[in-house]
């Protein structure tokens, strides 16, 4: 019964939302899907899911990611999996395949953001011992996009004469330009690979999640400066608002649908 409810909740998923959420759904609940099958639960229980929590704080992966690094979540994503699973749950219910239970989901204080300071990046910057690797880091900083955003910019997107860029997959499925500023733009024409995405590995191929990861990383390592692609995103927000860019303007290029969002 779990089974054919959570094929149905995936069906139910991808006829609504972007694939980015799909995905989530499809990892979360599916995690969960498998915990209950591993330790022979036949039902969804609110101590079930206190479980697997528990299970998912001090490291339970699913049997085929155990060659990955085995870590512990942290509170934020524990209660992204919460929140997931009472989805799952309540559009079980809906569906009739088990009765209606409560899944508390607490949501942890939002930690202090990690943010960049100009002579951060110049370090990251020069750590750099690609011009790929500079671009990344240079694209990221200067426009504010999302990870997933910038792997899938293409080159038909991009307007190198009024120093522009259309997102067609932002998230939530919505469209919206960028600015461009002229290094980035340096960088773009540099870099111009004849067609396709815009980031690409060096042997040609469309550089994945993992692979701008691996980039960041080793960049980290390098420099001494922790960051990730959020962090540099948010870096963005901060230069911009203290350029003295009004909100409403950063709210419509960082793509967020509130500008409470921005403003945090």
């Amino acid at each position: 019964m779990i089974e054919k409810a959570f094929e149905e909740f995936l069906t139910y998923q991808r006829a609504r939302n972007t694939p980015g959420t799909v995905k989530f759904y499809k990892q979360t609940c599916g995690d969960f899907h498998l915990w209950l099958k591993q330790n022979r639960r036949k039902e969804i229980t609110p101590a079930y899911v206190d479980e697997y929590v528990m299970a998912l704080r001090e490291g339970w992966q699913p049997a085929h990611r155990l060659n990955n690094h085995r870590r512990a979540r942290g509170e934020h994503t524990l209660a992204k999996y919460r929140r997931a699973v009472r989805a799952f749950a309540n559009f079980a219910a809906e569906r009739n395949y088990m009765e209606p239970i409560k899944v508390k989901v607490k949501t942890p204080p939002r930690p202090i953001p990690h943010l960049l300071t100009e002579d951060d990046v110049n370090r990251l910057l020069s750590a750099c011992d690609r011009d790929r690797d500079r671009f990344v880091v240079t694209l990221l900083v200067d426009t504010g996009i999302r990870a997933a955003e910038a792997l899938k910019l293409e080159w038909d997107d991009v307007d190198l004469k009024k120093r522009r860029a259309l997102i067609r997959e932002g998230k939530g499925g919505k469209y919206r330009t960028i600015a461009l500023s002229e290094t980035t733009i340096d960088l773009l024409k540099a870099s111009s690979n004849g067609g396709g995405t815009v980031l690409r590995t060096r042997s040609g191929k469309d550089l994945t999640y993992q692979g701008l990861r691996k980039i960041l990383d080793r960049l980290e390592a390098r420099s001494g400066v922790k960051c990730n692609a959020h962090c540099l995103r948010r870096t963005f927000a901060t230069i911009s608002t203290k350029n003295g860019m009004p909100p409403f303007v950063l709210q419509r290029l960082l793509g967020h649908s509130a500008l409470t969002t921005t403003l945090w």
